[in-house]
């Protein structure tokens, strides 16, 4: 049975599409801005145990170069504000040394590790990870650090307090000509 709550992080070029929308933070991208809005919907009152079960599924396609650095921080992020996690990630037919760096470890606990034959698709790796989570909530991000892992904490709170789905969303507007100059 697929997880209780899907706590996402998704990329989005436009904000109006989501009116209830607020925003959480800013960062700076070449050539543009980029905000950071927090996405929720209205859900009935829910009893979620503080000791939940968060599974983080991150798919990886070529990501040997940073993905240790990627999931320390996750790990690092993860302690503070989760009793239990477990990280999953998908190896979707990467041509790097993806499988070599994640077989140096897998001796840390709570992660676990499914490589594809071939390349099939982000698609196809979300769905084998959330598959294969068994976590109370379950967050799916990159692991290209495209998305901030300080908002993990306050998007768990969300779910905790009731909140079905949690989505990040990130607005990149283009500079004003005074800003291009």
């Amino acid at each position: 049975e697929i997880a209780s709550c899907l706590v996402g992080s998704e990329m989005c070029i436009r904000d109006s599409y989501f009116p209830d929308s607020r925003r959480i933070g800013s960062g700076s991208a070449i050539g543009s801005r980029k905000a950071f809005y927090m996405v929720t919907a209205p859900a009935l009152p829910k009893n979620r145990p503080a000791d939940a079960l968060i599974s983080c599924v991150i798919p990886a396609y070529n990501e040997a170069a940073h993905l240790a650095d990627f999931l320390r921080d996750l790990r690092k992020t993860l302690a503070g504000f989760a009793a239990r996690y477990e990280i999953i990630v998908i190896n979707d037919g990467s041509r790097d040394n993806t499988d070599e760096i994640m077989a140096s470890l897998l001796h840390e606990d709570g992660l676990r590790y499914i490589s594809f034959s071939r390349n099939f698709g982000k698609e196809a790796a979300l769905s084998a990870g959330i598959d294969a989570a068994q976590g109370d909530a379950v967050i799916l991000i990159d692991s290209d650090y495209q998305h901030p892992l300080e908002l993990l904490p306050e998007m768990t709170r969300l779910w905790r307090d009731g909140i079905d789905m949690v989505l990040s969303l990130i607005h990149i507007s283009e500079p004003t000509r005074q800003e291009a100059i």
